[in-house]
């Protein structure tokens, strides 16, 4: 008996998630007719047990494959309104060129800007969607 490990467990009449706790492992404990010390500690290795064996079946799988479907879904609805913006923008023409820009060679449209501190108008409202 030296050599045994002890703990105790206080449940107080007068906190109910207290009382409804030990209501749960009385109960139980009846219905496997086993005794509080051997129920508590069966009860405890179930759930280390488990612990362990939570990410190691399918359910990792299941739940990276929720992830990517929400990002999938996030990014289409996001790439969809940045087309809409961009074909907005340009005026709805092919291949990103504006109706002025057409029948003009690569050389002869106007260049776009290297570096600007500033949005295009109308492309503020698309970066505070991903923020």
């Amino acid at each position: 008996m030296a050599d045994d490990r002890i703990i105790t467990l206080r449940f107080k009449p007068k906190s109910v998630p207290d009382m409804e706790l030990y209501r749960n492992l009385e109960t139980e404990k009846k219905r496997l007719g086993l005794s509080m010390p051997a129920y508590v500690k069966n009860a405890l290795r179930q759930n280390f047990e488990s612990r362990e064996r939570m990410w190691t079946d399918g359910s990792v799988d299941v739940c990276m494959e929720r992830i990517r479907e929400i990002v999938h879904g996030e990014l289409a609805l996001h790439s969809a309104a940045v087309s809409e913006m961009l074909g907005k923008m340009t005026g709805g023409a092919a291949n990103g060129i504006g109706k002025a820009e057409w029948g003009k060679t690569p050389d002869q449209r106007e260049k776009l800007p290297e570096y600007s501190d500033n949005f295009p108008e109308g492309l503020n409202g698309v970066l505070e969607k991903f923020m």
